[in-house]
């Protein structure tokens, strides 16, 4: 603030006191001076609150999340702004992995940052804000005993059940393959491997015993 007496000399700081009305946020604001000392009267003039500008330099990095079986909202903080108060956030493509054409888990969940009146984004930025969502491992592999039927056939497990941490998979997430199932005199080994742009990933064996049937009667 620079004010001048009416002869064109500026008035020292000493000279008034200032008052500020609406200056929080986007818009008109109003600055009273109010003389003092030597000086005496009121004078009042406007001024312009502009938006301040989100840059992508001040997003901390969100970390990868583990795939959940639903949305992932992990929360994107702005560096000296407050979520909720200074810009919300809407996200997409947030629930399965994503990969690119080579294979390659890629960063294709997105975050869109919405400003508050008083905040604008930066220009040439778009606002959006990609994360990763990684595969879950294979965790356990479980095999039943199958029932023997020669020396030579084949003999697979009565049951099988694949885990990847919670999750159980489904018969079509996986290809299987199998050793050594067709002679009683050793275990067989069932290895299984998740196919490709899954929500899974991973391989892994589990060993099972083909056994003779017992007579009912």
């Amino acid at each position: 603030v620079r004010i001048s007496d009416r002869y064109g000399n500026i008035v020292p700081s000493s000279g008034y006191s200032l008052k500020y009305t609406n200056n929080v946020n986007v818009g008109t604001a109003t600055v009273t001076a109010t003389g003092k000392g030597l000086y005496t009267g009121a004078i009042s003039t406007t001024f312009k609150i502009t938006p301040a500008v989100i840059t992508s330099g001040m997003i901390t990095p969100v970390k990868d999340q583990k795939y959940a079986g639903k949305d992932l909202t992990p929360k994107l903080n702005i560096k000296g702004l407050k979520l909720g108060r200074d810009y919300t956030c809407t996200y997409s493509n947030n629930r399965n992995v994503s990969y690119d054409n080579k294979g390659n888990v890629i960063r294709g969940a997105a975050i869109t940052i919405r400003p508050s009146a008083n905040y604008k984004l930066a220009g040439g930025y778009n606002g959006i804000y990609y994360f990763k969502i990684l595969p879950v491992s294979i965790s356990s592999v479980s095999a039943g005993n199958g029932y023997y039927r020669g020396e030579g056939v084949q003999v697979f497990p009565s049951y099988l059940k694949v885990k990847a941490g919670n999750f159980v998979l489904a018969a079509g997430d996986y290809t299987i393959r199998y050793s050594d199932n067709t002679s009683i005199k050793k275990k067989a080994t069932v290895t299984v491997s998740v196919k490709g742009g899954r929500n899974f990933c991973g391989s892994r064996s589990a060993k099972y015993s083909l056994v003779r049937e017992k007579l009912n009667s």
